[in-house]
């Protein structure tokens, strides 16, 4: 995934991307993830 043409903020982005990833990657194969985040 090379971006996030659909969401409109953060929480969007992550709930988005963590829907990709339960898609494409089983349990065991899950990445970590870290979010960061700015108010800018």
């Amino acid at each position: 995934m090379a971006g996030d043409s659909c969401a409109r903020t953060t929480w969007e982005n992550a709930s988005l991307t963590s829907t990709w990833i339960r898609e494409h990657h089983s349990s065991a194969n899950r990445p970590a993830i870290l979010l960061i985040t700015d108010p800018w």
